[in-house]
This record gives structure tokens, C-alpha cells and sequence, in this order.
């Protein structure tokens, strides 16, 4: 039975400021975990019309999971928008507490696989939606997360069972990260996008976390491979921040993402790969300097990053890009990017 508003008001007058916020807090928290807990019920029951949980399981088919072990994973199905919100009041919250968590208020969802995004903690602080239909855009993200949560997974991959602080394997796409850990590869997060799409305040989250080992596993060109380096020079001049391994160009096959991968050859391989072909970023920087000094002039970046200004901003050094401006301004309530608010319509 949903909580009366009066009531819910005399309990905020009742109580201190700071424990009134506390306890909105918790409400909002649980409200996420309700939400996604209906979401997943939903995939698992196949509620709504047949169509729709078959194209979602037939999507989860095709890129590798178990659909015999749903239960297992943190995927869910939202179905209509009208539903959602009385399942919601039935499981007590209010619906001026709905109505301003946004979660059921944008008809894009209706159809979309819904997955929730946690800090290290486990806590929800965001949620991802892609259409199974291929309909665009490619995901929805409710809210900005990647600079406070950092990465895709690492509520799964730090356990101390995954030792992901030990070593963490980064990939690009989540349907990856969350394949690798359902068949046993725990320490796994995801960008969810491009490798340069790890700014500085992503990768400083990492070494705040205390990971000490990163293998980033991922089909990027030499100047993708640049732009992440410059960065990483940026971020940690006097590396002190985790040291960092990755795949050399040509390793995995461009347009393949790593769970195509695993899928043709096996989780096995896919560790052994790890294992006997990885560089550590500084050797293969090292390399790729006394290469292009062979072939003319090339820049220098130094530990200590006292360089030009190449170290210091990556758009500055000869054959990379800046980062894609942000397409924000477009929803109206909070003026984000629409792929990054639920509300948006």
C-alpha cells in the first residue's frame, strides 16, 4: 500500500533536516531498485505483449548469454510506460515520487532491455537502455555517470572474489563486460564507448578505487592508442596511477567486438591472449617513438611530463582528434544530451 502524502509530509516535518534527507536518500535508492527489479521480472516472466520479450531474448541470444540463467544476470525489459508506474504505487512509493525520479517518463524506453549502472558499492546511480530492434538512439543512459562511477561493471569487478583491484580488464561495448562475467571472468568493466572516452576524471576514479593492474582489451587503431596514452600522460606525469597494459593494434579484429570474440574461440583463449600478448602502454610508446624516429621528427613525451603541450592537452598532438562536443541542450528539463536523460521527449 502506497505511503499517504500527508503522512509522508508530517514524517519530514518530524525529523531533522539532515535525517529528512537521509531517509529521501534511502527512498530514491530503493525506488531505483525497485524500478529495476520490476524491469527484470519482466524479461524473466515475459510480460507484455509476445513480440516484445521475444525480440529481447532473441537479442541476448544472438550476442552469447544463457537464456536458461536470465535469472543470473542484471538485464531487464520495460514494457509500457503506464504499468511501470502502477507496479511502482503498488510496491508503496508515491506517485509524486515517480513522477520526479522520471524512470517511466520517456516513451523511448517502452521496448528497450534495461540495465542498471552501479558505483563500487553497488549502489543504482544510473541506468542503460538499448532497443533490441536496433532502434536509435543505440542506448539511453538516465543521467550523467561515467565521471562518478568511471566504468560498466566495477560493482561486480572489484569484489574480492573477481580481484579486479589486482587486475582489472576494461573493454569497450557492456554487452562484453557482462558476457565475460556471466562465463566466469569476473574482473571485467566496460566504457561503454570508445577508448579516448576515458577522460582524465574516469581514469583518476580508477586509481582513487585502488586499482593497481589495467588491461584494456580493445580493437583501437595507432591513433586511438595515441589519444589514450596522451591522456594517461596528462593524468598520471609521474605514474602514479594504475599501470596500464593493452592489446597491440591488429591484435582484435576491428568491428569485432571481444564477446564476438570469445564466442568463436573461447573464454580460455581469450586469457591466454591476455597473458602472452599484452604491452604495457610505456613499452609500446617506447617502440612506437623509435619508430617514427627511423621514418622523421616525432614528439617526445617524458615521465616526468614536462613536454610540450602535446602532453598536457591530447587534441594537440599531430594525428589526433578532440573528443566529440557534447550534442546537450536538448532535453528541456535538465538540458543534457537526449541519450543521457530518460525525460527526455
Amino acid at each position: 500500500m502506497a505511503i499517504p502524502s500527508t503522512l509522508w509530509d508530517l514524517f519530514q516535518h518530524a525529523v531533522s533536516p539532515r535525517l529528512a534527507v537521509l531517509a529521501q536518500r534511502e527512498r530514491m535508492a530503493s525506488l531505483l531498485e525497485a524500478f529495476f527489479l520490476d524491469a527484470h521480472l519482466a524479461l524473466l516472466n515475459e510480460a507484455g505483449p509476445i513480440g516484445v520479450a521475444k525480440a529481447a531474448r532473441a537479442f541476448l541470444a544472438e550476442r552469447g548469454f544463457d537464456l536458461s540463467a536470465l535469472h543470473e544476470l542484471p538485464v531487464g525489459l520495460f514494457v509500457d510506460r503506464r504499468l511501470v508506474g502502477e507496479q511502482l504505487e503498488q510496491m508503496g512509493f508515491l506517485a509524486e515520487e515517480i513522477g520526479a525520479s522520471q524512470l517511466a517518463a520517456d516513451p523511448r524506453l517502452e521496448g528497450r532491455l534495461v540495465g542498471p549502472i552501479r558505483d563500487p558499492e553497488g549502489r543504482i546511480q544510473s541506468f542503460w537502455a538499448p532497443h533490441p530492434g536496433h532502434r536509435g538512439p543505440r542506448y539511453l543512459f538516465k543521467g550523467k555517470w561515467k565521471e562518478s562511477v568511471g566504468l560498466i561493471g566495477l560493482d561486480a569487478a572489484l569484489r574480492p572474489a573477481a580481484a579486479g583491484r589486482e587486475h582489472l580488464v576494461i573493454v569497450e561495448q557492456l554487452w562484453d563486460a557482462l558476457l565475460l562475467q556471466s562465463r566466469g571472468l569476473g574482473n571485467v568493466a566496460a566504457i561503454a564507448g570508445p577508448p579516448h572516452a576515458l577522460t582524465p576524471q574516469r581514469w583518476e576514479r580508477l586509481a582513487t578505487l585502488g586499482v593497481r593492474r589495467i588491461t584494456m582489451a580493445i580493437a583501437a587503431d595507432e591513433k586511438e592508442w595515441g589519444r589514450v596514452r596522451a591522456t594517461l600522460a596528462a593524468t598520471f606525469p609521474t605514474r602514479s596511477g594504475p599501470e596500464v597494459f593493452h592489446l597491440p593494434p591488429g591484435t582484435l579484429p576491428n568491428g569485432r567486438g571481444v564477446g564476438r570474440w570469445v564466442r568463436d574461440r573461447g573464454l580460455e583463449a581469450f586469457r591466454s591472449l591476455l597473458e602472452a600478448d599484452t604491452v604495457h602502454v610505456d613499452r609500446y610508446q617506447a617502440a612506437t617513438i623509435l619508430r617514427e624516429r627511423r621514418a622523421g621528427p616525432a614528439l617526445h613525451v617524458v615521465r616526468d611530463g614536462s613536454v610540450g603541450p602535446g602532453a598536457a592537452d591530447p587534441a594537440s598532438i599531430p594525428g589526433t582528434a578532440p573528443a566529440s562536443p557534447s550534442t546537450g541542450g536538448i532535453c528541456r528539463v535538465h538540458h543534457c544530451a537526449p541519450t543521457e536523460c530518460f525525460c527526455f521527449d
